[in-house]
């Protein structure tokens, strides 16, 4: 019976695009998915298909540029503390029709013929849930710009006191602690689509969990999800009329088997698109595919501060100036280049990127001299700093590259530290843990500013894994919420230089993603940040 419930899901998948316009775009994913609550996903490839099934008040581009969506239009009051939207109306949630023609329970109850609307109360419940005492979500901590967060993350007030309210079903006050230029990305991210109340408390604690329990107001909806197989979007009746959508829907397969291979599947025509390794490019552009590719990426050796066992940062500088790029020469993948500053060249604003202005100049470069200079100035304090192992992914030749950053403490501080090889999945949950002396791991852009990176760093974020904390890091952040946009890059700069000459992490090379086309398929718009890829305008011959 197993075997046939596949096999059914299968026909389903294929007699679905019988006589309806527009493709049925295929793609692989890593993985099942556990969970589609926008307040609550983490995980990269939720967010994709969260970002293809839900709509919120603004969307990133892959150029970096945010536009409007349901925020139709706005305002900030003088003082950049209050922003008021007036929501497009029309923009109603969408049915989750199953692939047999069925309403899905929830939505029979909650989707009448023309679609429940989506309001500014919708939005309201959503942020308050980010902050719910109950089950505080780890993306609470993007949004502490928000008047009360901070209190409420501490548990000195609920999560009806944050700074968000509706001044009637289709305008919505946002009200900050202190300005901040970045509400609008931030806004774009999944933790901020809608949430309607009422079918929320339907579901009785398991909403975004299953096809029953997910109602979304984006170009698609989700059709089928089955765990064992696949994940089938389909095309709204109710999404907006000035956006029409191309694409009849998306099924995602994931791996059932250890013979399961994407890049073969996708050679074979059984996908439409691919992530790539940088090694198949000249057999991608052979097959006549088209390829987009993006510096997404910054690979790092991370230290915990409150592991390490060292007040300030003299250690911190000690083993960035033992680190020796040169060293990895000839043993970098062409996917990997070595580096010395922290924001990916992804990142870029108004068309202009952050690395072209800010350039590449560092102060952590490798210096003997300067390494024993501040280890010494360790010593001098009386700490005796406590590093023994490095946590490494055990893919490629990582743990080669790792090594070199292993005599570098060695050779130059006579510092002895073990390697420990662990899968990229359990060094990550280690680090969020902060179960770790010093890691070499990768931190990804996951919008379009450098405060995507900056944020892994804030003194108060849950995200600091480091435990780093800088008054005046600190201080350039909170002024750039006060100055013209035309201005940002220059006190981001300054930003990165502080973290630079700090060390919490060093720098060590930039990875770049790529992703290829099939032939005759066009229109996907992919993106180096959360959202992944859209699927809306996609088509194929």
């Amino acid at each position: 019976m197993k075997r046939l419930i596949p096999l059914l899901l299968v026909f389903c998948l294929l007699v679905s695009a019988c006589g309806a316009k527009g493709s049925i775009l295929k793609y692989d994913i890593p993985a099942p998915v556990a969970s589609l609550d926008p307040q609550f996903v983490t995980d990269t490839t939720a967010s994709m298909i969260v970002s293809n099934v839900f709509e919120g008040l603004f969307r990133q581009l892959p150029s970096g540029e945010v536009e409007p969506c349901i925020a139709e239009e706005w305002t900030v009051s003088p003082d950049g503390l209050v922003y008021t939207f007036r929501l497009r109306q029309g923009i109603r949630w969408n049915r989750s029709l199953s692939e047999t023609g069925a309403w899905t329970t929830n939505s029979a109850r909650w989707s009448d013929p023309e679609g429940t609307p989506v309001t500014a109360h919708d939005f309201v419940f959503a942020l308050r849930r980010l902050f719910d005492e109950n089950h505080m979500s780890e993306l609470a901590a993007h949004f502490l710009c928000i008047r009360n967060a901070p209190q409420i993350l501490a548990g000195e007030m609920n999560s009806r006191m944050l700074g968000v309210r509706a001044d009637s079903d289709y305008t919505l006050e946002i009200t900050l602690s202190q300005p901040n230029r970045q509400l609008p990305e931030l806004l774009a991210s999944s933790a901020a689509m809608p949430c309607n109340q009422a079918f929320y408390e339907s579901t009785r604690g398991r909403y975004g969990l299953d096809v029953d329990t997910l109602m979304s107001n984006g170009p698609f909806y989700v059709s089928i999800w089955n765990n064992d197989t696949a994940i089938a979007l389909r095309r709204s009746e109710v999404y907006r009329e000035d956006l029409p959508v191309r694409a009849l829907g998306v099924n995602f397969y994931f791996p059932n088997s250890e013979s399961f291979d994407p890049l073969a599947r996708f050679l074979n025509g059984d996908t439409d698109a691919c992530e790539i390794d940088y090694a198949h490019l000249a057999e991608m552009e052979k097959a006549g595919c088209s390829v987009t590719s993006f510096e997404d990426t910054v690979w790092v050796l991370a230290l915990n501060q409150d592991e390490v066992g060292t007040e300030g940062y003299s250690f911190s500088r000690a083993v960035a100036h033992t680190v020796d790029r040169d060293r990895f020469s000839g043993y970098l993948t062409e996917n990997l280049r070595t580096t010395s500053v922290l924001v990916p060249p992804a990142v870029s604003s108004s068309g202009e990127s952050f690395r072209a202005f800010a350039g590449e100049l560092s102060p952590t470069v490798y210096s003997p001299f300067l390494a024993r200079q501040y280890y010494a100035e360790t010593l001098e304090q009386g700490d005796a700093p406590n590093l023994r192992e490095i946590l490494v992914c055990d893919e490629g030749n990582l743990p080669l590259l790792a090594g070199y950053v292993q005599q570098g403490l060695q050779n130059n501080l006579s510092i002895y530290t073990t390697l420990v090889r662990l899968p990229r999945k359990e060094l990550l949950e280690r680090v969020a843990a902060g179960d770790y002396q010093a890691a070499i791991l990768p931190l990804t852009v996951s919008y379009s500013s450098p405060e995507a990176i900056f944020s892994c760093f804030h003194a108060e974020s849950s995200q600091n894994f480091t435990g780093y904390d800088s008054q005046p890091f600190e201080a350039l952040l909170s002024s750039a919420a006060l100055i013209p946009v035309d201005q940002l890059y220059s006190v981001y700069k300054e930003a990165e230089q502080r973290l630079l000459y700090d060390c919490p992490v060093v720098p060590l090379f930039f990875e770049t993603s790529y992703y290829a086309v099939a032939p005759g398929v066009s229109g996907i718009a992919f993106s180096p940040f959360l959202a992944g890829m859209r699927f809306q305008d996609a088509v194929k011959k």
